[in-house]
């Protein structure tokens, strides 16, 4: 079937059919994904407890990644496993993995996507313990990667061992403590941090490289390629999480982590400046579910992010060092059978999304930023939206209370099922925001199972890429390739 369009519009070859706003990033705290692509660090490994789900003081035979690549840890000798640990003593409630046994530990043999050139290793632990091996990797060379916990943490890089000379703050103190470790080759920088607070940095290792191909255990060193290891040198104590990047994350993106794990397991900082999320007088302190958030420091920036199906980019390149944007939501349930809010919503509105999110900033200069509703990620039902102009960006100060509509600079479409709105620095406030809609049936808050598409070009009507979901009719916004079918409504 042929259109046509009595318009006039450039060639489409100059078009560039490109979706800036769909973007895989899974990463704790927003940072990253499993394939390092849109300019995200590749998250290589991802260990939580929680994930776990195993009876409190079962064995833990296989630790599960979360990362996306399946560099899943496994244990098959009971007497070496490390034990599940769901009581009383939990980490904010989170259970954690005990490390008691002689000799125990938790592998994976190939680890493939072992990190060469450069390394983020984040973990949460507590141990009174000293001359064990915490992460052990050993390929074709001996402790050709090994975080070693002897007083002082010790680093090993394709053989070599680095030593700090000290004094550093107590890693056998029996507390809770946040571990971050970079290093990188280029240079051979590396930077130990406790608690959000950098405590040592030194050149080590430049130029070299991390052998692949080799064995990764948790919990023991050793001195071949998963073998060799010594009750003397097994880790005792106990881990919550683990997270592992295959770069040297710059100081924005490791602090933000930080601050994901520090509201997770409510771990104050060293410095208390350092915290970027919660620090509000109206902040619930449920809302520490999927914690993300985008800021600057002088060595780089992150500047998108998501939680739970809410989008948050930088708009108008506005961030500056020590600028930070934090968010997250207290894990509401958001479908189609919770999602009207009420006597909550401002004259007009006439339904709203279940689930908010508290959105907190840190600027003296000002933030102008991006805010972006995907219908899909964020509902367990969701469509798609339909009549744009209908939806509103809500706001309130407290958990509770009415909303009030957002003074917008723009809003629109992305992708198909997102909705975006811009909001400059003047209407970015600490608190509550959610999605509306003055229009619940043209332009209901669960979507439609039909979009809108609109006409880029006269044409064959199944030729995809004359076909947009941008109103504007002169934009491409096609990035599945479609054509309007039966449900769809045409322009």
């Amino acid at each position: 079937m042929k259109f046509t369009l009595h318009k006039i519009f450039i060639s489409l070859s100059f078009m560039i059919l490109i979706s800036f706003y769909s973007f895989a990033q899974t990463g704790p705290g927003g940072i990253g994904n499993s394939d390092g692509t849109t300019g995200q660090p590749k998250n290589v490994l991802w260990l939580d407890a929680s994930s776990l789900g195993l009876a409190d003081g079962s064995d833990i035979a296989t630790w599960t990644d979360l990362s996306g690549n399946n560099n899943n840890l496994s244990q098959s000798t009971a007497g070496f496993t490390p034990i599940f640990q769901d009581d009383a003593s939990n980490i904010n409630g989170h259970p954690r993995a005990e490390f008691s046994k002689a000799n125990n530990r938790i592998v994976i043999n190939p680890f493939n996507d072992m990190p060469t050139s450069g390394i983020t290793t984040f973990i949460i632990y507590k141990t009174t313990d000293s001359g064990d091996g915490l992460v052990s990797y050993n390929s074709s060379v001996d402790n050709a990667f090994l975080l070693f916990n002897n007083d002082l943490m010790r680093t090993y890089i394709n053989g070599s061992g680095h030593t700090p000379p000290g004094p550093e703050p107590d890693y056998n103190s029996g507390n809770w403590q946040i571990l971050s470790h970079k290093w990188k080759s280029s240079g051979g920088d590396i930077v130990y941090n406790r608690d959000g607070d950098q405590v040592y940095t030194t050149t080590f290792q430049d130029g070299a490289s991390i052998p692949s191909g080799g064995c990764l255990a948790i919990g023991g060193e050793q001195d071949t390629q998963n073998g060799g290891y010594s009750e003397s040198q097994a880790f005792q104590g106990e881990i919550a999480e683990i997270v592992m990047y295959n770069s040297f994350l710059n100081s924005a993106q490791r602090l933000i982590v930080e601050n994901y794990l520090s509201e997770k397991y409510n771990l104050s900082f060293a410095t208390a400046g350092n915290d970027k999320f919660g620090n509000d007088v109206d902040f619930n302190s449920n809302y520490i579910h999927n914690i993300a958030g985008i800021g600057q420091e002088a060595d780089g920036d992150q500047t998108q992010t998501s939680s739970g199906g809410f989008y948050l980019y930088e708009w108008n390149s506005t961030l500056a060092d020590g600028e930070y944007v934090m968010l997250g939501n207290d894990n509401t349930a958001n479908n189609s059978t919770t999602t009207y809010t009420g006597g909550d919503l401002p004259a007009g509105t006439e339904a709203s999304w279940a689930r908010q999110w508290y959105v907190e900033k840190t600027s003296s200069d000002g933030v102008d930023a991006k805010l972006i509703f995907d219908f899909k990620e964020a509902l367990t039902d969701g469509q798609y939206p339909a009549d744009v102009a209908n939806y509103v960006l809500l706001y309130r100060s407290a958990s509770t209370g009415a909303y009030s509509k957002v003074s917008v600079a723009g809003q629109g479409t992305y992708d198909a099922d997102q909705v975006y709105f811009n909001v400059s620095d003047a209407n970015l406030q600490n608190g509550y925001y959610t999605l509306g809609t003055d229009d619940e049936t043209n332009s209901p808050v669960e979507g439609v199972a039909g979009r809108t598409w609109y006409a880029l070009a006269s044409g064959d009507w199944d030729t995809w890429d004359y076909w947009t979901l941008d109103p504007s009719g002169s934009l491409p916004n096609n990035p599945s390739h479609e054509i309007p079918s039966s449900n769809d409504k045409v322009v």
